[in-house]
């Protein structure tokens, strides 16, 4: 038998019959390996692009060879609140004919911030299989502070000394040609100055600022780089340039790292960015985001690992990312909801029409259906504001917020949205909201579906968190 896979490294259970005998596998330089049983009639092999070649004696020779349904059953990601307990859904399943006692453990690796029991679980597993709710600890952990929203003036012409700066102004440049601020969200831990500034030729001027919040005095590195030049402040104070070099390199947060002194409270951070000649972008993150992506590099994953065994042999494991929810952020109710960074969009349009002869009725594009999400805490509230742009307003138009709440987000409600028309942008405002006690400490889950009905009848839908299970939905808590 030969086994490969086109898909990564992953690990398989491999039904071979019972009673087999001379077990053993071959790689593709001809080492060979004694293969051992996971389970009677089961071994379990890890698969990469190369082939591996598993020969054996067979007690049943009219056995089919078959690859069961995954022995472990795991959701996509661990997500996490500081400070809480979190639950872990496992679905194990029994890929043989004869019932199984495993155990079920929980270890992690990297900096992972769980705490997990250090015993197995004993399972018995029936042939039909079981599913097993685990709980585990997590630390008080704190999100990376680095901000994720900058105010970015682009194009600025002239000289700007950022040493005179001490907060972040409405407006930038000379009187006669000053530039409005604009709002830069971090994507991929950067900011595309090219489509704030309006395109780019080699030395367009951008500068930005944010706030860093500090617990303490304290020296932390930053990481990097620009498409071109750059030159970094904190506080008025240059701490790193590279506007007589350039940027040396590809985009790389980690192309430059130099430290800055903070100070306990609120800082400003500023940076100049010069165009170069095929782009205009700054990329950059703080003492977390540079951690985690030294940690990746070097092959380290902040993960927690489930194993299943039998014995002593590993029937399974599986390895699952865990995120820290970062909390829900606040804003005043007097706050323009387009002048702070959205959350999510809504995702792919399904559009009813779509097998039909008649294009008209097909999907037009994003003035046809589009729009963004919020979520913030303003006052005793949790807020959910969605701005859906779309070309007709019509009686069949509608939005519907659905919220999941708990360690394992079973708590499910549908919220009331109220709607606004800006006939003026051609954007619908939808708003629906829930006190902020009733989400409780644990983590909540929230999806929005947008209905357009350009005829009085549904013409297409457009969902932020798609399918059923909350886990796929966007998630948070309220400190």
């Amino acid at each position: 038998m030969v086994l490969w896979s086109d898909r990564g490294e992953v690990t398989r259970t491999i039904a071979i019959g019972k009673k087999a005998t001379d077990l053993e596998w071959l790689d593709l330089f001809g080492n060979a390996k004694k293969l051992i049983e996971a389970a009677p009639g089961l071994i379990q092999v890890t698969l990469a692009e190369d082939p591996l070649y598993v020969t054996w004696r067979s007690g049943e020779p009219d056995f089919n060879v078959s690859a069961p349904p995954p022995v472990l059953v795991l959701p996509t990601v661990v997500r996490v609140v500081p400070g809480r307990d979190a639950v872990l859904p496992v679905q194990l399943r029994n890929p043989g004919q004869s019932p199984l006692a495993t155990t079920l453990q929980l270890t992690t690796s990297g900096v992972a911030p769980l705490r997990v029991p250090a015993a197995a679980v004993p399972v018995a597993l029936p042939i039909a299989g079981v599913t097993e709710t685990l709980r585990f600890g997590v630390e008080a952990v704190q999100p990376s502070p680095w901000p994720q929203q900058w105010t970015v003036f682009a194009p600025v012409r002239g000289d700007v000394d950022l040493t005179q700066i001490t907060a972040i102004p409405a407006t930038l440049g000379k009187a006669t040609d000053s530039v409005a601020a604009r709002n830069g969200f971090i994507v991929n831990n950067g900011i595309d100055l090219a489509a704030l500034g309006g395109g780019y030729v080699e030395r367009k001027q951008a500068i930005c600022f944010a706030w860093y919040e500090s617990r303490q005095d304290q020296t932390i590195e930053i990481g990097a780089s620009a498409d071109w030049w750059m030159e970094w402040y904190v506080n008025g104070k240059r701490v790193y340039s590279t506007l007589d070099t350039g940027n040396r390199g590809g985009e790389d947060m980690l192309r430059h790292t130099f430290m800055a002194p903070v100070q306990a409270g609120r800082n400003l951070l500023a940076v100049r960015v010069l165009s170069g000649s095929v782009g205009w972008r700054v990329t950059a993150g703080g003492p977390d985001e540079i951690a985690a992506l030294r940690r990746e590099r070097a092959g380290e994953r902040d993960a927690l690992l489930v194993t299943v065994r039998v014995g002593d042999t590993i029937l399974a494991r599986e390895s699952l990312p865990v995120e820290v929810l970062r909390p829900l952020e606040n804003s005043e109710a007097k706050t323009a909801w387009s002048t702070i960074a959205p959350v999510g969009k809504l995702g792919t349009v399904d559009n009813h029409f779509m097998a039909q002869p008649e294009r008209s009725k097909w999907y037009q594009g994003e003035s046809d259906l589009s729009g963004q999400v919020w979520v913030r805490r303003r006052g005793a509230n949790v807020v959910i504001a969605i701005a859906v742009t779309d070309d007709r307003a019509r009686p069949g138009d509608g939005c519907r917020v659905q919220l999941a709440i708990g360690p394992s987000l079973d708590a499910k409600k549908t919220l009331t949205a109220t709607a606004r028309r800006d006939d003026s942008q051609g954007v619908t405002w939808y708003e629906a909201s829930i006190p902020a006690a009733d989400l409780g400490a644990d983590r909540f889950a929230i999806q929005v579906q947008v209905s357009d009905g350009d005829w009085g009848e549904a013409k297409q839908t457009a969902t932020w968190g798609e399918g059923s299970e909350p886990e796929r939905w966007f998630q948070s808590w309220v400190k």
